[in-house]
């Protein structure tokens, strides 16, 4: 493609005042040469003619041929000399008012003087037409001079300065204006314009100020919404998120020209095997919003989830309809949490409603029994049958009054600040409450503690929770008995956890899907079908108490999940 110049207003009327200028010069130019040649051709016969008459005239004038003989001395020309030079000059003084010999000499002198009178009648002309013509030059000059200074103050100078507003607008000057006199008397058409120009100016910015304002106002409405919001166009450019988007991945925030699939760490957009596309889905279907499950790895390394509902809007650009994506992003942490808070706070208000039930009259009998007891004490020795068995009852009592301690705990809610927690600690209690469950189905449950202190930072009853999720989740994979291993211990200021069973095992294309929400393949499912919350809850509790949860497993032989946890100094 050919590269187009720019030729300025200024360029060409300069150009065509001097294509004026040159054409006036050049036609003055010809005239003056044309009667220039004429000039030359009439003075070159006038000599020829001249000499030839002389010529003449000195062969028919004897006192012709003496002066002509004088002139040649004195010159010290000869014959052919005298009139090779008379016939291209015009320098010698013959008086040809001489007595002619003849009528045709006579006749010849009155040519001769004609045409002298002739000649300089034309060299006057001539000089004349020479004036005249370099008057003309400068009377041109001077008019388009004077033309072009018009021009240049009226027309050039004050579209030079609407020129300019508009350079300086259009580069986002919005308060530049073009200077106007203020006098209408002085006024015109550019002047008008100028106003004018003025007034569109600030209608402009008037326009774009209230634009400014309605998007700000905008800006504002969906950073206040607590869910995320992002729009993306279909080459996947995210072209607006709000506050709340921002902070779920940080990463992105305050960077332009993003892609959408970068929020989810990959340079390319997502495949169907990680999570559902949604421009994919909606490409499908535009006139139907969907609503997924998606994840993601935040900063840190952990995983996410999050529910996104979309739907498709189409923008008009200058390319024609664009189809936009509008989504609402939601963390599932929180939803999870909340889910299996409220499972839990209905299993732990039972709990703690047969805890109570349990414990006060299982204290009264304990009291009973303590006083009878210090009764048989005081008196004659009872029989060491009865005695026996009233202490075995006083164990058994308190027991059970140990059990609904533990109910009770496992039963409280979270706390909103982590306390120290001892591990062996809430992993024996909690197994002795799960140890009834274990052995109805065959699974025999071993638990080896730390002889080291295993204190970590955590909420207590959260802790209960993990315990309990894992413990079930190990029970799910052997519903035809087995074992289950729990080793607690300290090392390297770590506190690690490991349970192990000898179930079923994972299949190893689902062992990256397990902490997803909603995925559940329990080998009892015939019994009964899981909901897919209890492992992706694990996890989310883990890595707010700042752990980490692994998986290893074979298929036939067992799963062990490995927990890690900083250790609390002392």
């Amino acid at each position: 493609m050919k590269k187009k110049y720019f030729l300025s207003l200024n360029a060409k009327i300069f150009l065509f005042l001097f294509l004026s200028f040159s054409g006036i010069c050049t036609l003055f130019l010809l005239t003056f040469m044309n009667s220039y040649v004429n000039q030359l051709e009439q003075e070159s016969m006038l000599v020829r003619k001249k000499a030839e008459t002389v010529y003449e005239l000195y062969n028919e004038n004897e006192q012709l041929r003496k002066i002509v003989s004088q002139i040649q001395e004195e010159q010290e020309l000869s014959e052919k000399d005298f009139f090779t030079r008379l016939w291209a000059e015009q320098d010698y003084d013959i008086d040809f008012t001489l007595k002619p010999q003849s009528q045709r000499s006579l006749e010849m002198r009155k040519e001769i003087m004609k045409d002298i009178k002739d000649a300089r009648k034309r060299d006057n002309k001539f000089h004349m037409l020479g004036y005249f013509v370099l008057s003309a030059f400068l009377l041109v000059f001077f008019i388009l001079e004077l033309l072009w200074l018009i021009v240049r103050r009226w027309i050039l100078k004050p579209i030079e300065r609407l020129l300019e507003a508009t350079h300086k607008i259009s580069s986002g000057d919005l308060d530049f204006r073009v200077s106007v006199s203020p006098k209408i008397s002085r006024s015109d058409e550019l002047d008008i314009l100028a106003r004018d120009f003025n007034k569109m100016a600030d209608d402009i910015q008037k326009n774009i100020q209230k634009i400014q304002e309605n998007e700000k106002f905008l800006q504002d409405m969906i950073d206040n919404i607590p869910d995320g919001i992002r729009v993306f166009d279909e080459k996947y450019n995210i072209i607006l998120t709000n506050s709340a988007y921002d902070r779920i991945n940080q990463s992105l925030k305050g960077k332009e020209n993003k892609k959408c699939f970068e929020y989810y760490r990959n340079s390319c957009p997502c495949s169907a095997e990680q999570h559902p596309c949604t421009l994919a889905l909606l490409r499908q279907n535009p006139d139907k919003p969907i609503n997924v499950i998606q994840r993601y790895t935040d900063e840190d390394g952990r995983e996410k989830f999050v529910e996104v509902s979309a739907a498709a809007t189409h923008h008009k650009t200058e390319e024609g309809d664009v189809l936009w994506v509008i989504e609402l992003v939601r963390p599932l942490d929180k939803t999870i949490l909340f889910s299996h808070q409220q499972k839990l706070s209905a299993v732990g208000m039972l709990a703690s409603s047969v805890a109570h039930e349990m414990r006060n009259p299982l204290g009264s009998v304990k009291l009973i029994l303590e006083n009878l007891l210090d009764k048989m004490e005081s008196k004659d020795q009872p029989p060491k049958d009865l005695k026996h068995y009233l202490s075995v009852v006083y164990d058994q009592i308190d027991m059970c009054i140990n059990v609904t301690s533990r109910l009770l705990k496992l039963s409280r809610k979270p706390e909103k600040t982590n306390k120290p927690v001892d591990m062996n600690e809430v992993v024996s209690e909690t197994a002795s409450l799960l140890e009834y469950e274990a052995k109805k189905t065959g699974i025999e449950i071993t638990v080896q503690e730390s002889e080291k202190p295993v204190v970590i930072s955590a909420a207590d009853a959260e802790m209960r929770m993990v315990v309990v999720n894992l413990m079930q989740n190990a029970f799910h994979a052997m519903p035809n008995g087995g074992k289950m291993d729990i080793k607690i211990y300290a090392e390297d200021k770590k506190v690690l956890l490991d349970f192990s069973d000898t179930g079923t095992g994972i299949e190893p294309e689902n062992l990256t899907r397990i902490f997803e929400p909603f995925f559940s393949k329990r080998a009892d499912r015939e019994k009964q079908e899981g909901v897919g919350l209890g492992l992706s809850i694990v996890k989310t509790i883990i890595e707010n108490s700042g752990g980490i949860i692994s998986v290893e497993s074979t298929v036939g032989k067992g799963t062990t999940f490995h927990l890690s946890f900083d250790a609390m100094s002392k």
